[in-house]
C-alpha cells in the first residue's frame, strides 16, 4: 500500500528525502516521442503526463527557446532527458541542447535574458522544479524543488513555496520565497547553504522571521503554522505579488513588495472576515470557524491600482451550501 501511494516518486536521493522512505521498484516511463513545437503560451494547469510531452516554444526579442522532446533516461534523476532548441536571430545561430537533470515535464519557459532561461515544470505530479538554463552552453546554472512557482512579468523574480516531504511529516508550515533571477545561486541561498542544495533555495519573504534553512518548515507549532489558501501567486507588476495565507482559522491576503529587492521586501497582510465570504444561512460548517474558513479558497487576486492597495479577490467554494460572493474588493494597508 505504501509503495502504491508513493509510486509517483522516482528512485533518487532527492525522492528518498521527499518520501522519507525508499522505494526499490520504481517503474521507468515509456519513451516520449517529440514533434515540431508550435508557438504556445506558457501554461501551468496542464495535466501531469510526462510520457506524452507537449512541445512548444517561446520568443523574447531575438531569442527563441523551444522544448522539443522528452526521452526515457535511466540515469536521469527525473527519469527523463529533455531536448531544447535555442535560436538567436541577431547572431544567426541555432543550437540544440539536452538536459539530464531537469524536471520530468516541462510546463513553462521564461527567457530571463539573452543568455539565460527559466524552465518550470513538474519533477513529480505534486512537486515543481525550476531550472535556470545557460542558453550559450545548455548547462544548468541553478535548480531547485518547490511548489507553485510563478515568474514576475519582467522575469526579475520567481515566487514559490518551499518544498517539504509530502508523506509522514508532521507540522508542515508554508514558507514563501523569492528567487532573484539577476543574482547568483549563492546570493539566492542562506549563508552556509551549499550550491548543490535544491530544497533550501531562495530569499524568504513571508512569514516574518523565516530563514530558509533545513527543517524550518516542519514540526512547526500549530498556533503559528502557515498554509497557502490561494491557487498560487498573483503578480500585479514586476515587483508586487499577492497570495492568500491561512493560520489556524484566519485567512489573510498578503501583498509582498519587492521594490527594494527580496532582502528588503515588505509584507502587508489583511485578514478576511468569514462573515463577508461564507454564507452563514446555508453553510452547515459556519458554526465551526476553522471549518468555514477551509470551505473556501482564493482563486484569483487582481490589483486595482498601481500602489497595490486595492485588490479584487475572487473566491472558489468546496462546499455548495457555503457559497458566498464570487468576488470581494479589499483595501490592503
Amino acid at each position: 500500500m505504501r509503495a502504491r501511494i508513493q509510486r509517483a516518486w522516482r528512485c533518487t536521493r532527492v525522492a528518498a528525502w521527499l518520501c522519507v522512505v525508499a522505494i526499490s521498484n520504481c517503474p521507468v516511463p515509456a519513451q516520449a516521442q517529440g514533434h515540431p513545437p508550435a508557438e504556445t503560451p506558457n501554461r501551468r494547469a496542464r495535466p501531469f503526463n510526462p510520457g506524452q510531452p507537449d512541445p512548444f516554444r517561446v520568443t523574447k526579442g531575438d531569442v527563441e527557446v523551444a522544448f522539443v522532446q522528452a526521452q526515457r533516461c535511466t540515469r536521469c534523476a527525473s527519469a527523463y532527458q529533455l531536448t531544447f532548441d535555442v535560436a538567436d536571430r541577431a547572431r544567426e545561430r541555432r543550437r540544440r541542447f539536452t538536459i539530464s537533470d531537469g524536471p520530468s515535464q516541462v510546463d513553462q519557459i521564461h527567457i530571463l535574458a539573452n543568455d539565460r532561461a527559466a524552465i518550470l515544470g513538474r519533477y513529480q505530479s505534486n512537486v515543481d522544479m525550476v531550472l535556470i538554463m545557460d542558453l550559450n552552453t545548455g548547462g544548468t546554472l541553478d535548480k531547485w524543488l518547490c511548489f507553485d512557482p510563478a515568474v514576475s512579468p519582467g522575469a526579475t523574480f520567481i515566487a514559490y513555496r518551499k518544498v517539504f516531504p509530502l508523506h509522514f511529516t508532521e507540522g508542515v508550515s508554508s514558507v514563501y520565497l523569492v528567487y532573484q533571477t539577476g543574482s547568483s545561486p549563492a546570493e539566492n541561498r542562506a549563508k552556509g547553504t551549499g550550491l548543490d542544495d535544491i530544497t533550501n533555495v531562495g530569499v524568504p519573504v513571508y512569514p516574518a522571521g523565516s530563514t530558509n534553512v533545513s527543517g524550518d518548515n516542519v514540526n512547526v507549532d500549530e498556533a503559528v503554522r502557515h498554509e497557502m489558501a490561494s491557487r498560487g501567486f498573483f503578480w500585479g507588476d514586476d515587483v508586487r505579488v499577492a497570495f492568500a495565507d491561512r493560520v489556524g482559522a484566519v485567512n489573510s491576503i498578503v501583498v509582498i513588495d519587492l521594490t527594494s529587492g527580496a532582502e528588503s521586501a515588505t509584507a502587508r497582510a489583511t485578514p478576511l472576515e468569514t462573515s463577508d465570504i461564507i454564507s452563514s444561512k446555508g453553510c452547515r460548517e459556519f458554526r465551526d470557524r476553522a471549518l468555514s474558513q477551509n470551505a473556501m479558497h482564493v482563486a484569483n487576486i487582481a490589483f486595482l491600482d498601481s500602489a497595490a492597495t486595492r485588490l479584487r479577490v475572487q473566491f472558489g467554494y468546496s462546499l455548495p451550501d457555503c457559497h458566498g460572493p464570487a468576488t470581494l474588493d479589499i483595501t490592503v494597508r
